[in-house]
């Protein structure tokens, strides 16, 4: 009996990922949406799935990105900026990439490198994340779906508040650049990376 070698890694891979897949997103959700979840044990089945997403897929920029939420979420900020670079080496045209890599930038001080991202961010086209978005079936339609079922959720219209949010908080670390203070942590813990 002969063993195709491709065919079983292949197998091998789809029952790895069934295995892992995420019985709700209802954690990543309520992450992005800033919800006090303090839950980020809940953070590593969704970093082992991606992780092995990677191992697999590793040109899937959308799961480098997912992976540095749940990094950014589990307090590891440098994993988290590695993800989100590789992400947008991935996928230069995505907005979200570059918007979350500003606010770990911010989170750790870096308000340079974090005017830098929001500043490229800005110069993203809205119809290249919409495009994007719809494209990835495997990573975000299954977290978009459990959004839709939450609220009154529509992709455009969180893309077009992204990109208003992404402008003032451009202002206000230019500000605190440009005045050498920090800004408070309080302003910070309201400002929150985004699941797509």
């Amino acid at each position: 009996m002969v063993i195709d070698k491709n065919k079983y890694r292949e197998g091998v891979m789809v029952r790895t990922l069934n295995d892992l897949i995420p019985s709700s997103y209802a954690p990543l959700i309520a992450f992005s949406q800033n919800k006090n979840v303090h839950d980020k044990e809940s953070l590593e089945g969704y970093i082992k799935y991606y992780q092995n997403i990677i191992k697999y897929h590793p040109h899937m920029a959308e799961a480098h990105g997912l992976l540095g939420f749940c990094y950014y979420h589990s307090g590891q900020y440098e994993e988290a900026i590695e993800m989100y670079q590789t992400a947008i080496s991935l996928n230069k045209h995505f907005f979200w990439f570059s918007y979350n890599l500003g606010i770990v930038y911010l989170k750790i001080g870096q308000y340079e490198k974090a005017k830098d991202s929001f500043q490229q961010a800005l110069l993203k086209k809205p119809e290249h994340a919409l495009l994007f978005i719809k494209e990835s079936k495997m990573i975000y339609l299954p977290i978009l779906k459990a959004m839709v079922s939450q609220s009154d959720f529509s992709i455009p219209k969180q893309l077009k508040l992204g990109y208003q949010e992404c402008q003032k908080i451009l202002l206000i670390t230019k500000k605190a650049i440009n005045s050498s203070r920090r800004i408070p942590e309080s302003l910070l813990n309201q400002i929150q990376l985004k699941v797509y």
